[in-house]
């Protein structure tokens, strides 16, 4: 920091700002929160807003990311990787030993990649094996040729087919690994049944291309070598006071680079390294595997020490969570509506929208899919309370189309 990037941050001038931004939120009845709990609470909507972006793309894939590990990457990724991985239900996240610039040691291992990719548009059924392969063999020697040309050697290369299946009447192709006939319509309905909801079995699929991804062996570096075990008691370099979950912990700080093979840590802790810093959450253990890979992992659900008591005044933290939670909700219905229908009206023209209302057919949330909907919306649940309310129960579903309502 500074003008000659020489100097330390200024804790104070960070607690001061805070301390004012602490002032104007409560306004003339005074601060409702104090500088960590506003800080914690920018923190909180952040947060919210990075586990709804990995969700709903997540969701649109047909993925339940609760069964499966985070990986964080970035310098500040490892600071809350595991407070997003709470919100998402992840209990287990992945820190390569050079999270902080994956990226870029990604780029320097990257192989070379060409595609090349044919159109055909008839149905499967008149496909054989042996014009699969063909075509896959043809394209194949256009790929090693482009890749000869760059200097990539022969036995490096390696190559990827795929083809892009359709039902015939859809205009949504998803890519199979190439094999047999057969074989093909069984993939490509456990990837539609895994990303729509449903099957077609009776509809003929259509080819509209075959795909040969050609790769040549990168050569940017090598991975870090194996940790060696540890031979003396590991001891933290120093102890901060970190605050999380509403309280002030007293924290040790361990150096990644000290850390031997099968070391563990308790959390709260930090684990700080040349290119980013990781924040083991109290609930949270951490410990670095023998390539030299940090796993963390939740133990448990803490509470906070003392528990927050609800207040009739306005939270603007709370409010933005809740607002960007209700919204969510809603885009996330449009997601799983678009995906499993079979009416082009609602998978291709969108023609839908979602919102959610609350007991008296007010609406709380909305997603923004078509807003001329949403004038009517309201008034039609209000119809149908009115008609049917008496006889809802948890999990019912009602169709309507009156117009008048």
């Amino acid at each position: 920091f500074g003008p000659n990037g020489d100097q330390p941050l200024d804790r104070q001038a960070v607690i001061d700002a805070f301390r004012t931004l602490a002032e104007e939120i409560g306004g003339p009845q005074g601060p409702i929160a104090s500088p960590e709990q506003v800080a914690a609470g920018f923190l909180a909507i952040a947060v919210e807003k990075m586990a709804g972006a990995i969700k709903q793309i997540s969701l649109q894939r047909g993925y339940d990311v609760s069964q499966y590990t985070l990986c964080s990457f970035g310098a500040a990724g490892g600071q809350h990787a595991c407070l997003i991985a709470e919100n998402l239900g992840i209990r287990r996240i992945f820190l390569h030993p050079l999270a902080g610039v994956l990226s870029a040691y990604g780029m320097g291992l990257a192989d070379w990649r060409v595609i090349h990719q044919r159109a055909s548009e008839a149905p499967l059924a008149e496909y054989s094996w042996a014009s699969l392969q063909a075509t896959v063999a043809d394209l194949g020697r256009q790929g090693s040729a482009d890749l000869l040309a760059q200097g990539v050697a022969t036995p490096q290369i390696t190559h990827l087919a795929q083809v892009y299946l359709r039902y015939q009447g859809t205009d949504l192709a998803l890519a199979v690994p190439l094999a047999e006939p057969a074989t093909l319509v069984a993939q490509f309905e456990q990837c539609h049944q895994q990303r729509y909801g449903f099957t077609l079995p009776e509809q003929p699929l259509v080819v509209e291309s075959v795909a040969v991804e050609t790769m040549g062996q990168g050569g940017g570096g090598s991975p870090p070598g194996d940790l060696p075990p540890r031979t003396e008691p590991l001891q933290a370099a120093t102890t901060v006071c970190v605050y999380s979950r509403g309280q002030w912990w007293e924290t040790p700080v361990y150096q990644r680079r000290h850390l031997a093979a099968d070391d563990a840590v308790i959390g709260p802790a930090l684990i700080v390294e040349p290119t980013g810093t990781n924040m083991v959450e109290p609930g949270w253990s951490a410990q670095i595997t023998r390539a030299g890979n940090l796993i963390l992992e939740q133990r448990r659900h803490p509470q906070p020490a003392t528990a927050v008591p609800l207040s009739t005044r306005v939270d603007p933290v709370r409010l933005e969570i809740f607002n960007h939670r209700f919204r969510a909700i809603a885009e996330e219905m449009g997601v799983t509506l678009q995906n499993t229908s079979s009416s082009v009206n609602i998978k291709e023209r969108l023609d839908f929208s979602c919102a959610l209302v609350d007991h008296q057919g007010q609406l709380v949330a909305n997603a923004p899919h078509i807003p001329v909907h949403l004038g009517s919306m309201g008034a039609s649940v209000v119809s149908l309370m009115a008609d049917r309310g008496a006889d809802f129960q948890p999990g019912d579903v009602y169709v309507s189309n009156n117009p008048y309502n």
